[in-house]
């Protein structure tokens, strides 16, 4: 999927009525050409996702502001002092300066992934391990073309990733180094 995609997913755009859910973006790039988007979500999308179902199917299923209730339950159930009775009184702000959103935007996305990694390298450098390398949200989509395209051919992921013509699709998947090789080896 696109970051536009995954960022505005919500209950009600999946038919999760097979084993492979489908996925209609209310809005995509192409929905001003009249083009339909359907994205097929297999079993190991549905279990990442399926966690962030909530119960209103018009609520986004990736919320800055159901993370945010869910970081601090889990702040408040990790202390290890008793709450003060001042703290125990204060209100949340009616009007806070910078309140959130009920689902991300492409930046907050790749701010959240680049947070992620951050937080992760600290672990990683403190066991002695190598840090996992910065990524932006747009190289899932590429990498995924490209195993699409060495795993089933150009078409396969020209229509997964919902180009018309695989053309395009050439431009996401990067070429297959692995074929190459192999025709050098047999042709000398």
């Amino acid at each position: 999927m696109r970051p536009c995609e995954v960022v505005m997913m919500r209950a009600c755009d999946l038919d999760m009525t097979r084993d492979v859910w489908i996925y209609a973006p209310s809005e995509h790039k192409n929905s001003w050409r009249g083009h339909d988007r359907l994205i097929p979500i297999g079993p190991n999308g549905q279990k990442l996702i399926e966690p962030f179902i909530g119960l209103n199917a018009e609520e986004f299923v990736f919320s800055p502001k159901e993370t945010a209730k869910h970081l601090s339950a889990a702040r408040r159930a990790a202390r290890r002092t008793p709450m003060t009775p001042s703290q125990r009184r204060r209100k949340p702000k009616t009007q806070p300066k910078r309140a959130k959103r009920d689902h991300y935007d492409t930046d907050s996305y790749r701010r959240a992934i680049k947070y992620g990694i951050r937080k992760v390298n600290k672990f990683r450098e403190k066991e002695g391990l190598s840090p996992i390398p910065d990524w932006f949200p747009l190289q899932l989509r590429h990498s995924r073309a490209t195993e699409v395209n060495e795993l089933y051919g150009i078409e396969a992921a020209s229509v997964s990733l919902g180009h018309a013509h695989a053309d395009v699709t050439k431009v996401y998947a990067e070429r297959n180094l692995k074929l190459a090789v192999e025709v050098a080896r047999k042709t000398g």
